[in-house]
């Protein structure tokens, strides 16, 4: 579960799950606005630039899919022509924007947060904030794939997993009462009056809420340290609340994908764990966690490029270290070479450009490949387009060869964008396979067996399809093929002719790469590949990923 807490001047994101039935807190940010919302609030476009600069510095929101969050508003940032008054009749509507979650768990962690409540003549309290400000909210939310944001208070989270009725909190002498039922929310103070339990401050139907606290069975949730047998009534069965195990950021790095932190966190918890560390998540539920400000945010690095980074220093170290056979080797390429030179000054050069024709253009290639694409006879269209057609077809037709030539557990990285394709393959196949691609620049091996190579891709020709696909076309055919498919949508991107709108795909494990590539080959002709980046970090096919970065034209070509 994520949690955003967005103040006037900061985000703050807390990452948590349940572990054998126990809430387990993985980590908390905060990361700093440029400027107060209050104070840019009629700004969409303030607005927008500061919470999208905020969210992207949050390594948790860029590995998780599909996830609900809880997002808690700080009531500075409410209007009042805003404020919702109405009956319960518009409660499916009112309730998605209430977040009472504010004033019990984070009103004393953080400063000027709070919930804006208003009573009208039904007895129905409605919490209010700046509609501009959540929708932006949304709106980033879903283009950085976060897809699914509850605005459910974290409580009815906990009511649901348990089957509680009702939530109690500590309310000075007395406590307060939170139900979601089917007649909405529900809630009171209880406190004790000449030794008997009083109800008051009622908010919501009153006869509904007095019908539910007599009735035979009504089950609570104990929030806070509560003297139950002074606030329970006896036909009450109260609930414990489950703890959370409390695990420092320190030993978890953000930068690893969800499912491993939670395996890090755990050996971390079971490492660390003693009658200190176990707080109470709903008295105070940061404890010990460290606060990250934005510059250490900024300078974390994702471990995989820090493989890649090792490969690469570990190539050039190894590469002076050049054993009898490594030597032999060089003067072999050099004998090599120099024959190639006299053959293109010969007769033979024909010879050549018919063997590269063979490997580069040759139609059987594409049939082994099983990368049919379906061009169209459509009019000619403006050279410029036509240079990136080409440009995108290169791209993805070299990351199909290599994964149609190689096997895939020798695949470790491969970057592929404009001319120039970076691999780093296991084993010694890389020379006689990948050189078909293009010229090769640099190739270096490590002392594991690993070849580094840059090579200069030969462009290829691609004639125009006769379909379109747009943005929401794209995401409909992936994210009803694949369930590790996540998008991100950035700004918009205009040249003389056309409106690019930049587009990121990212797959993981399970789904088979081979069948990406190809479903990515068939999209429309407006769809261009900018880059493919492929990682398989640990050699295992467990923790590979694959992405895209396309750009769709949103306006038709001739």
């Amino acid at each position: 579960m994520i949690n955003l807490i967005l103040t006037d001047k900061s985000l703050y994101c807390s990452q948590w799950d349940y572990q054998n039935e126990k809430p387990v807190l993985f980590s908390f940010i905060k990361v700093d606005f440029h400027s107060s919302l209050s104070s840019i609030r009629n700004d969409y476009d303030k607005v927008q630039n500061n919470l999208r600069t905020a969210l992207l510095q949050i390594d948790d929101l860029k590995n998780i899919r599909g996830t609900a969050a809880n997002i808690a508003i700080d009531f500075s940032l409410t209007e009042k022509d805003s404020i919702a008054i109405g009956d319960m009749s518009e409660r499916e509507e009112i309730e998605q924007f209430l977040l009472w979650t504010i004033r019990t768990r984070w009103g004393k962690q953080i400063d000027h947060l709070s919930y804006s409540f208003l009573l009208d003549k039904s007895q129905v309290f409605y919490f209010s904030f700046s509609k501009l400000i959540l929708s932006t909210l949304t709106t980033i939310l879903n283009e950085i794939g976060f897809l699914h944001i509850s605005y459910q208070p974290i409580e009815t989270l906990f009511l649901n997993r348990l089957n509680a009725d009702g939530v109690l909190f500590s309310d000075k002498k007395g406590a307060f009462l939170f139900c979601d039922t089917k007649w909405g929310l529900l809630s009171c103070k209880i406190s004790i009056a000449k030794d008997e339990l009083k109800v008051s401050n009622i908010i919501g139907d009153r006869d509904k809420l007095i019908q539910l606290i007599n009735g035979d069975q009504f089950t609570v949730l104990l929030a806070d340290g509560i003297k139950t047998k002074n606030l329970a009534f006896k036909n009450w069965e109260i609930i414990e609340p489950v703890q959370f195990q409390n695990v420092i950021t320190e030993s978890v790095s953000l930068t690893m994908d969800i499912s491993q932190r939670i395996y890090n966190a755990i050996d971390s918890a079971i490492l660390k764990y003693d009658s200190k560390n176990r707080v109470n998540y709903f008295l105070n539920p940061f404890i010990n966690i460290v606060d990250l400000d934005s510059s250490d945010t900024k300078k974390r690095t994702s471990d995989t490029t820090k493989k890649i980074n090792n490969i690469e220093n570990r190539a050039v170290s190894d590469s002076s270290r050049k054993d009898p056979v490594q030597k032999l080797g060089v003067l072999l390429l050099l004998i090599l070479i120099t024959g190639l030179i006299v053959i293109k000054n010969s007769e033979s050069e024909k010879w050549i450009e018919n063997l590269k024709n063979r490997y580069i253009n040759n139609e059987s290639i594409s049939e082994t490949m099983n990368t049919d694409v379906h061009y169209s006879d459509s009019t000619k269209i403006d050279d410029t387009i036509a240079e990136e057609r080409n440009q995108s077809y290169t791209i993805l037709n070299s990351v199909l060869q290599t994964f149609n030539s190689l096997d895939i557990k020798n695949i470790i990285y491969i970057n592929s964008t404009d001319n120039i394709y970076r691999a780093v393959i296991l084993g010694d196949t890389l020379i006689k396979e990948l050189s078909m691609l293009g010229q090769v620049d640099s190739l270096r091996k490590s002392g594991d067996s690993l070849f580094k190579a840059d090579i200069k891709l030969y462009m290829q020709s691609s004639e125009s399809k006769l379909y379109f696909h747009s943005i929401n076309d794209v995401l409909s055919i992936l994210y009803e093929k694949y369930s590790t498919v996540n998008h991100r949508i950035l700004e918009s991107i205009k040249s003389d002719k056309f409106i690019y709108d930049p587009l990121i795909l990212s797959f993981s494990y399970p789904d088979s790469q081979l069948d990406i590539l190809n479903v990515i080959s068939h999209l429309g002709k407006n769809i261009l590949i900018r880059k493919i980046e492929y990682k398989n970090p640990d050699k295992t096919l467990e923790k590979y990923t694959m992405t895209f970065y396309l750009s769709v034209l949103e306006s038709e070509l001739n």
